[in-house]
């Protein structure tokens, strides 16, 4: 194996295996064919600085990732069309591990994503434009540019067929925003698609979006102990760093609002508040707001108003608008709220009024004259009855039927990834899922739900 480029992807592949350190790894294996790191073919180079940014953004090593993308842009760049022309087959490839990299580290990553799909669509491989598409749908629904989400789930619908492997971000991204416009059946369906497939780099998102979408205090306590699972198994490095440490934030906060509770210390600590971030300053307001604390609640909400997102600015709006209440300054308040209203009626961001209570949220409608014809279909939180049995069995998608009914025979976790043909960690998301919908804590409990079902 003298060829450069086989030698990054072993490396790479062994970097995953080992959790090496990459840049060391492919340095030497780029000395041990007589080049230096930034020598040889163009082809050799890419792949180079691609692997190394993969390997990095594993690890939760973000700005090395990210520096190691930008070298691959910059190569890219420098080459010529007769350079460019042989590669064409691999640069959708290398273009999204480009994006992963800048999406991660919550920096973006929309041009590249955009140039894979377009070049996988004229150089005709389907199955990259829809991870592609997916991956922007994904970015802009994070962000609360439905419009936008949507019109990229369309692409990559039509784009290839499905893909277990890589379909996480289309299931993410239509759960999101079928919570965002308070459509309970889509949202419902595309977290039950989302059982169905390998979450990967995504796990953090995930939880966020089912966090989201949770309506009782049950579900939050699943979601805690899932999130707590996912945090025990996972690097302090990847659970803390860029997009993932967003979402982990977020979803606990969602989790601790379900059950009554203020953000844990723990929580604040570990994810170590920044009040200057936009993001954070959202979630310190929040916290202010449930503690009822008006002056500190204004004090953090007004840095965030001019976040980059509309799902950002909307939170920030909202909670300026609950200060201004609280404070006795209605005038302030009204302003407040028709801004706020302004951009989720732009975007259909209808869940984002789910931040205040029913009360507050009640009385600035009533302020300012302005109506949404969501808002009905938005209950306060935790209000929802839990299902019936025979409802919560209806509702399970075939796969978690079929977990169900093995679970009850007394199978392992092992036997039953080994009888459906998917991963163990697969096994462990789509029962969490079932028991969630069947409303159950216990492999017991489960089991004799399906044993008075007639299902086992």
């Amino acid at each position: 194996m003298e060829h450069p480029a086989l030698l990054a992807g072993a490396n790479y592949l062994q970097h995953l295996v080992v959790a090496a350190d990459p840049r060391r790894f492919h340095d030497n294996a780029a000395d041990a064919v007589g080049r230096a790191p930034d020598g040889g073919a163009a082809f050799d180079r890419l792949v180079a600085a691609t692997s190394r940014s993969s390997g990095h953004r594993t690890a939760g090593r973000l700005l090395e990732a990210r520096r190691y993308a930008t070298e691959g842009r910059r190569i890219l760049d420098e080459l010529t069309d007769v350079e460019r022309a042989p590669l064409r087959d691999t640069l959708p490839h290398l273009l999204v591990q480009w994006g992963l990299a800048h999406q991660f580290a919550d920096v973006g990553g929309e041009r590249t994503f955009e140039e894979a799909y377009e070049l996988a669509s004229l150089t005709g491989q389907p199955a990259i434009a829809r991870r592609a598409a997916a991956l922007l749908a994904w970015l802009h629904a994070d962000r609360g540019q439905l419009h936008e989400a949507e019109r990229w789930i369309a692409r990559a619908a039509a784009s290839g067929v499905p893909a277990p492997r890589y379909d996480a971000p289309l299931h993410l991204a239509s759960a999101l925003v079928g919570n965002d416009r308070l459509d309970t059946a889509a949202t419902t369906g595309a977290l039950a698609a989302l059982d169905e497939v390998d979450l990967g780099e995504h796990w953090a998102a995930a939880l966020w979006v089912h966090a989201w979408a949770a309506r009782t205090a049950d579900e939050a306590v699943l979601l805690q102990q899932r999130l707590e699972a996912e945090l025990a198994r996972t690097t302090p490095a990847v659970a803390t760093g860029g997009a993932n440490r967003r979402y982990l934030l977020a979803a606990s906060a969602q989790l601790a609002t379900l059950q009554g509770l203020p953000l844990d210390a723990g929580d604040a600590v570990r994810f170590a508040l920044d009040d200057t971030d936009p993001f954070d300053a959202v979630m310190a307001a929040a916290s202010a707001y449930r503690a009822g604390d008006a002056r500190e609640l204004l004090r953090h909400a007004a840095t965030a108003t001019g976040g980059r997102s509309p799902r950002m600015r909307a939170g920030a709006q909202l909670l300026v608008a609950a200060a201004r209440q609280l404070m006795k300054a209605p005038d302030a308040a009204a302003d407040a709220f028709r801004l706020a209203h302004a951009v989720i009626e732009a975007e259909g961001l209808n869940a984002s009024y789910g931040i205040l209570t029913p009360t507050h949220r009640e009385a600035l409608f009533e302020l300012t004259g302005l109506h949404s014809p969501a808002i009905r279909l938005l209950g306060a939180v935790g209000e929802q009855a839990p299902p019936t049995p025979t409802d919560a069995l209806a509702s399970l998608t075939p796969r978690q039927r079929d977990v169900l009914i093995l679970l009850a025979q007394g199978r392992t976790g092992t036997e039953i990834s080994r009888e459906l043909f998917v991963s163990p960690n697969t096994v462990k998301t789509i029962t969490a899922h079932l028991y969630r919908k069947l409303g159950v804590h216990t492999r017991a409990e489960a089991a004799g739900i399906a044993f008075r079902a007639g299902l086992a």
